[in-house]
């Protein structure tokens, strides 16, 4: 029995072109993608990583609430640039509780390198500019949803479901003290 790991490890079928994107996607996602400044972003995001120039790649997509579009720096690393559709506070929320949780576990939390709150910038659009972390999302695994319309396998839900209980109980053990509590609570994270 091949292993989940090596099961989800091809690329994404998420991903598509820009233009394909524009063409495709539900307009709400289409007007934010097209509202973005991407060459402003790139220069943020080159200010954030050393001054490395940037590329917005032909590779975006987007979820219920987000656009993505890969960036790639001179070096060949890549972040991904996640734009809200419909921007509101929660964005500060999760890059604090993204901090708090890199800061305070081995979970895997993508790093977040710059970010802006609202559309008052260059960049015309509140983001948030993140490391990519290998791997893809569990719809897009073994052959995506057109396979198995959303459903795992009966052969990889063990695995699956050790793997999501492992992460929750540590995430049950972050030190949530007063402190903690407040940050978190003082910027709208639950």
């Amino acid at each position: 029995m091949e292993n989940l790991n090596t099961a989800m490890s091809p690329a994404s079928t998420s991903w598509t072109t820009v233009h394909d994107f524009l063409q495709n996607a539900d307009s709400r996602a289409a007007t934010c993608c097209r509202r973005t400044q991407w060459d402003q972003l790139c220069l943020v995001a080159s200010k954030a990583n050393r001054d490395l120039e940037c590329e917005a790649l032909d590779q975006v997509t987007s979820g219920l609430n987000n656009v993505i579009r890969l960036l790639e720096f001179s070096d060949q690393s890549r972040w991904a640039a996640r734009i809200p559709i419909n921007p509101n506070a929660r964005l500060e929320a999760e890059v604090a509780t993204m901090h708090f949780i890199r800061d305070c576990s081995d979970l895997a939390v993508p790093r977040v390198f710059a970010y802006a709150l609202d559309e008052n910038n260059p960049v015309g659009v509140a983001y948030m500019l993140m490391e990519v972390l290998p791997g893809i999302v569990a719809m897009d695994a073994l052959g995506g949803y057109e396979v198995h319309r959303g459903v795992i396998p009966v052969q990889y839900r063990l695995a699956f479901y050790r793997s999501v209980a492992a992460c929750h109980v540590r995430s049950q053990l972050l030190p949530l003290d007063s402190t903690s509590r407040s940050l978190l609570m003082s910027t709208g994270s639950r």
